[in-house]
């Protein structure tokens, strides 16, 4: 179920990771055996204005990363803008560095026309104005065995509503509470009537980790996500190496490696 939107609710859109804003400052570069192959504007591209082309190149460059990739039997490289700088917390922008490089998962995502999919959760329904209940996709599981429950699910966006510092979206001042509400489902309750919860929850702040990323002093991701991609190594101040995830609920990735690559200067780098 898409929640409408309005055009002009710029402060909703930039809470839920608008893929608008975010692709288009993402540098993609295709890893050969000879040679790092930047990825140009295509010429049909060239006379739509700036904006409107890094919504289409985003939509355009998955399939194009894919094809070269498969066809070289290397592996996908990106420059990442964001450097990491906060031991991996989901309540700042280092959740979304996990997940532009797919292996950080939440209950929704926004697709590239802004409108919300379902992701870890496969249907969601407003049940009163202030309560939306959510349904886990059954059979998840994170890189290190642990299942999805709604009882992880709901440890993690509490420990969110009880950070120093939440993210605006999803914050003690919207959220009431967050609970278990059944075998698969997870209740989300407001402070006041709020439409828009399934797209609070496709920011990546509220992406869900294993239990076991949090056992330490510092968040640790590896080993711990759900998506795609499952982190090999973090290489400090430099980036991750990705592997497929070959357990994926979802569809199976068309190459097996990919590299995200700290790069303040948008440059790629092998």
């Amino acid at each position: 179920m898409a929640v409408p939107r309005s055009r002009n609710d710029r402060s909703t859109t930039r809470e839920a990771g608008c893929p608008s804003e975010i692709l288009r400052y993402m540098t993609f570069c295709t890893i050969t055996s000879k040679r790092v192959r930047p990825m140009n504007t295509p010429n049909c591209l060239k006379a739509v204005p700036a904006l409107l082309r890094g919504v289409a190149v985003a939509v355009m460059i998955g399939p194009m990363a894919a094809s070269a990739s498969a066809a070289s039997g290397g592996k996908v490289v990106f420059g990442e803008l964001f450097t990491p700088a906060s031991g991996w917390a989901v309540e700042t922008i280092d959740a979304y560095v996990l997940s532009r490089a797919g292996c950080l998962e939440g209950l929704t995502r926004m697709d590239y026309d802004a409108t919300i999919k379902p992701a870890l959760a496969e249907s969601w329904e407003q049940v009163s104005p202030t309560e939306w209940e959510f349904q886990l996709r059954e059979g998840v599981t994170f890189n290190d065995g642990t299942a999805l429950t709604p009882q992880v699910v709901s440890d993690q966006l509490n420990r969110l509503l009880n950070v120093a510092t939440p993210p605006p979206g999803f914050s003690p001042s919207v959220i009431e509470s967050v609970e278990p509400a059944g075998e698969r489902t997870v209740r989300i309750v407001t402070k006041a009537p709020d439409v828009f919860v399934p797209n609070r929850l496709a920011n990546p702040n509220t992406g869900i980790l294993s239990p076991a990323a949090f056992a330490g002093d510092r968040i640790n991701p590896v080993g711990h996500c759900t998506g795609p991609f499952e982190i090999v190594r973090e290489i400090p101040r430099q980036g991750l190496e990705l592997k497929r995830n070959e357990n994926y609920w979802g569809a199976r990735c068309s190459w097996p490696k990919e590299r995200c690559a700290t790069s303040p200067t948008g440059k790629c780098v092998p």
